[in-house]
This record gives structure tokens, sequence and C-alpha cells, in this order.
């Protein structure tokens, strides 16, 4: 809050501050895409109300907001296929994409301490 700046992991936390309070069964997300050299990540956070599902975006620019789905597949597919085709850079070679979601971390941890938390949270396997 001092700052005002933070990676998207640092906004999702702040995210989850302000929403957990209203019972819109709050989930964060952690999306990685493999690629030869390097990895690109996302974390996320999705809320449910009046049984519609949203993904709340601030930290990817290009995508800041709030979107609707009628299911969390739906909205997970949304976000793998932005996050593919917009993040990703194009020269580089997808070797493998996954989706975690995670629990509120420990605060103060590294960023390699994070990614390793978060890759142990619940696979997620889409159907589309």
């Amino acid at each position: 809050m001092k700052t005002k700046i933070g990676v998207c992991w640092d906004q999702v936390e702040l995210e989850r501050f302000y929403f957990e309070p209203n019972e819109w069964n709050v989930r964060t997300f952690y999306i990685v895409s493999y690629c030869k050299n390097n990895s690109y990540v996302h974390t996320f956070l999705t809320f449910e109300k009046l049984k519609k599902v949203y993904w709340f975006e601030h930290a990817l620019e290009k995508f800041a907001g709030i979107f609707e789905y009628n299911s969390i597949e739906d909205l997970l597919c949304d976000v793998k296929e932005k996050f593919l085709n917009f993040e990703v850079p194009k020269d580089f070679e997808v070797l493998d994409f996954k989706i975690f979601e995670y629990k509120k971390p420990k605060f103060h941890i590294s960023a390699n301490e994070f990614r390793k938390y978060c890759e142990q949270g619940k696979e997620i396997f889409l159907e589309k």
C-alpha cells in the first residue's frame, strides 16, 4: 500500500483481503507456461456471486477489469487462451502449461518459495 506497486501475487493477496469478507467463494489461481529456457507465470483471483463466476484482473493491464462467466471451467479456459496468446512471447515454444489453485501463502517469502508453494496446490485439469 505504501509504494502502490506489486507483482501479480502481491495484488492477488490485496484483492483477497478485500473480497473474502463478502463471502463470495474467493479462489486464487497460479498459471504457468513452461518454455524451453524460461517460464511465464501469472496469478489471479476469482469469485462467485449470484450463480456466476468472475475473473477479477488488475495486474495484466490489457485485461484489467471484471469478467463474468457461467462456470469456473469457462473462466479458466478463457484466462488460459489469453495468457498463452498474449503474455507468452510468440517465438517461445510452450512445452507444458499448468493451472494450480492455491490457498493464502505465508507473507515475506521469496519469489522462488512462492512458485514452489503454488505448484504444490491443487492442479486443475481443463476438459476444453
